[in-house]
């Protein structure tokens, strides 16, 4: 299994209030004739995500305003291309010619964030984030690093992982170092253990939270998380524990992951202010990986193996499992979020002969020649200090007109799909602070994602 690999950490933790009429979420895959399939999971109706021949994951999913976001990878040729999909609508982040990741999504202010990595012509992985697609470096590319986890919190990104200090100088005796940053600087966290790592986040009343774990040098692996770069262990390190995902709720820490039991057996299980909860008690090996915390009560993702050794998607609501998938393929559940129980019928649907995604328009919702009237006018993005003017169903930028078509449009988002041979599809919508466009997969000044200012 090479997308995700069915006992891979995943993404996901967090707290929801649990109010109104709300759902679970989770992004997973599962396993089809060989090939793994990237889906989300709303309670337990699957949502696939993409259908081509190649291998697929998600591994982190959110809801905002309504709307379903998930990030994971796709396989093309042999190659692992970062992605995300809104409402199911794909948007590549990395198209260079090393494998890439999307581990972990936030949405802020409409602006999507996505955190992974990307393999440089080194073969270093490099640990970076996308911010409506606008990737930004973590790291300088001397050493290994990898981003686990990425959450937004009053305007600042922040992204948790590791990088290798044994790249950087090899005299150290130390492997891999657990760290996150905040706009991109970068805080080390593992106060000088033999290696550590760093696998998820939570920032809470201005409080950092970073979860993981570490080797001490004496052969034993406690999990631990991190309040403001202090580190707090959680278990002695005998058990070979892992902590792969944090919540905060109410002032306590919430950390799920997996422990190692007398027989070598790794036991998915979640730790509550330290104390422990096993979740599962089968014969065969379980895993927890994305954790929430809503209306009082505690629900893990994950999954286990029966007694074929099949890995069986999976997610427990205070310790009570409930199987996410019952095919013949491997599965699991990779990270959890809950949000509003959004009608499935609304939601964008895979298309049945491409890995392109079709989008239905309500009948009479709009008039395709007038597709862009609700953005006509000329616009400047600061970044390129270049502008575009947007017409009825036109836009013109470095003097080239494009002619778009309406595909569909939910709230305040407009997708649009520029046909002919160069064909894209992107998505435009207005925010407070202007009209921000995503989905584009050019470079530099031919790239339109961003925030452009009406003129």
């Amino acid at each position: 299994m090479s997308a995700c690999g069915s006992d891979n950490s995943g993404n996901g933790s967090g707290d929801s209030s649990g109010a109104g009429d709300t759902a679970i979420y989770f992004a997973s895959f599962y396993e089809d004739n060989g090939k793994e399939i990237a889906c989300y999971w709303k309670d337990e109706e699957r949502i696939d995500l993409y259908n081509g021949a190649g291998n697929s994951c998600a591994w982190a999913i959110i809801i905002s305003d309504g709307l379903v976001y998930a990030a994971g990878m796709y396989e093309d040729n042999g190659k692992y291309i970062a992605c995300y999909w809104k409402e199911g609508t794909r948007t590549d982040l990395y198209k260079g010619a090393g494998n890439s990741g999307a581990i972990a999504i936030d949405v802020s202010d409409g602006l999507v964030y996505v955190a992974g990595y990307y393999v440089d012509g080194g073969g270093k992985y490099i640990a970076c984030y996308w911010k409506e697609g606008a990737r930004t470096d973590l790291y300088d590319g001397t050493a290994f690093s990898y981003a686990y986890a990425l959450t937004v919190s009053d305007g600042s990104v922040y992204v948790a992982g590791f990088y290798d200090n044994i790249f950087i100088d090899n005299t150290q005796n130390k492997f891999s170092q657990a760290c996150y940053w905040k706009d991109g600087e970068r805080t080390d966290l593992d106060n000088g253990a033999m290696f550590s790592n760093a696998r998820a986040l939570a920032v809470s009343e201005g409080s950092v939270y970073v979860a993981g774990f570490y080797h001490d040098g004496t052969g034993k692996r406690p999990v631990c998380y991190w309040k403001n770069r202090e580190r707090r262990d959680i278990s002695d390190g005998a058990d070979h524990s892992e902590a792969r995902a944090i919540a905060v709720s109410e002032g306590l820490v919430y950390a799920a992951g997996i422990y190692e039991d007398d027989d070598g057996k790794y036991i998915a299980c979640y730790w509550k202010e330290g104390t422990r909860t096993d979740l599962y008690n089968g014969t065969g090996k379980s895993y927890a990986h994305a954790i929430n915390v809503s209306g009082g009560s505690v629900y893990a993702a994950g999954n286990y193996t029966d007694d074929s050794g099949k890995y069986i998607a999976c997610y427990w609501k205070d310790g009570e499992k409930t199987d996410l998938y019952n095919g013949t393929g491997n599965s699991t559940a990779l990270a959890i979020t809950i949000g509003p129980n959004i009608d499935s019928s609304s939601q964008t649907r895979m298309s049945a002969s491409s890995n392109e995604t079709a989008i239905e328009t309500s009948p009479g919702s709009t008039d395709n020649n007038s597709t862009l009237s609700a953005f006509a006018g000329t616009w400047k993005r600061a970044e390129f200090d270049n502008t575009l003017t947007v017409n009825r169903s036109t836009i013109t930028i470095s003097s080239r007109t494009h002619t778009w078509e309406l595909l569909g449009v939910s709230g305040d988002f407009y997708t649009l799909k520029r046909p002919g041979a160069d064909e894209m599809t992107i998505t435009i919508r207005s925010t407070n602070n202007g009209m921000v466009i995503s989905g584009d997969t050019g470079a530099g000044q031919e790239n339109w994602n961003g925030t452009w200012v009406k003129q």
